[in-house]
């Protein structure tokens, strides 16, 4: 009886190779093929090539958008943690020019002598830009708050 043989593909060569039987020319030799056999055995091995290759081609094609997915995820990952500070400027909430004077105030007395931003005021207290800018500049009037003009900061 005789022993089956297939030819495998050797992935990390691109070659194919018969484990036992070597090249077809030693097959060949084995089982008595014709030229039609032989012209079959060219058209399979150059279609497994070909075939071969395009598997290569498709494993790099899927390693690129695994690594592509992977970046997009880690960026998906920063926009949820940055959400609570996000939604603070999506939907702040609505209050008196007057509420906003004081919570502005009080945010003031909490965090004396540091500098502080509109930015901060939007983040830390949910108010619209809108409203901080504008309590921000009746408190200066009022002189109850000190504000720093661009180019200030950088002079001391």
């Amino acid at each position: 009886m005789a022993s089956k043989n297939f030819q495998t593909y050797n992935r990390t060569t691109s070659d194919f190779q018969s484990p036992t039987l070597g090249d077809k020319t030693t097959f060949s030799q084995g089982i008595g093929f014709t030229s039609y056999d032989e012209s079959m055995w060219e058209r399979i091995t150059t279609e497994l090539s070909v075939q071969g290759r395009s598997v290569q081609t498709l494993e790099i094609r899927v390693a690129r958008l695994e690594n592509m997915f992977q970046k997009t995820m880690e960026k998906i990952d920063v926009l949820i943690s940055m959400m609570p500070t996000l939604q603070t400027y999506i939907n702040p909430k609505q209050i008196s020019l007057k509420e906003a004077k004081e919570e502005i105030k009080e945010y003031f007395s909490l965090h004396h002598g540091k500098d502080i931003y509109w930015s901060d005021l939007v983040e830390a207290l949910n108010i619209d830009l809108e409203t901080v800018i504008e309590a921000c500049n009746e408190l200066e009037k009022e002189e109850k708050i000190c504000a720093s003009r661009s180019g200030e900061k950088d002079s001391e």
